[in-house]
């Protein structure tokens, strides 16, 4: 007689990444074929939800730190680094150059003719 397939509890683990797959507040299973599929459901954050990236970047600033102090140490890479970042700061400001630029042609072309038809009713006051 064949026994019945029997699970095993998993241990569960206070590590960060590990999490118990027969939590079903926490984990979603799904089958694909043979295969389980256990996916962790992350936890919300109440009231700021917008805050969550900012967290993430938050967490990751010694690793972008360390990166950017090794590549400066390079000093071949110092004026290729200074060239990318101008090259960067011009290219974020056309748009508002652009912008800018255009605002300014409207704003001057509808002052114009608003002076315009001001003297032209002022110099027809005047004559009549």
């Amino acid at each position: 007689m064949a026994r019945p397939h029997s699970r095993k509890r998993p241990m569960i683990s206070s590590r960060k990444g590990t999490f118990d797959t027969e939590d079903s507040s926490r984990v979603k299973h799904s089958r694909i074929g043979v295969w389980d599929l256990y996916q962790e459901i992350a936890p919300r954050l109440i009231g700021w939800p917008t805050l969550h990236p900012l967290f993430d970047v938050i967490e990751n600033i010694p690793y972008v730190w360390h990166m950017i102090l090794d590549v400066t140490s390079i000093r071949e890479c110092n004026v290729l680094l200074l060239a990318y970042l101008v090259i960067e700061l011009v290219v974020s400001l056309i748009p508002a150059l652009s912008l800018w630029s255009v605002l300014f042609k409207l704003f001057f072309n509808f002052h114009r003719s608003c002076l315009i038809q001001v003297f032209g009713t002022a110099a027809a006051y005047c004559v009549f």
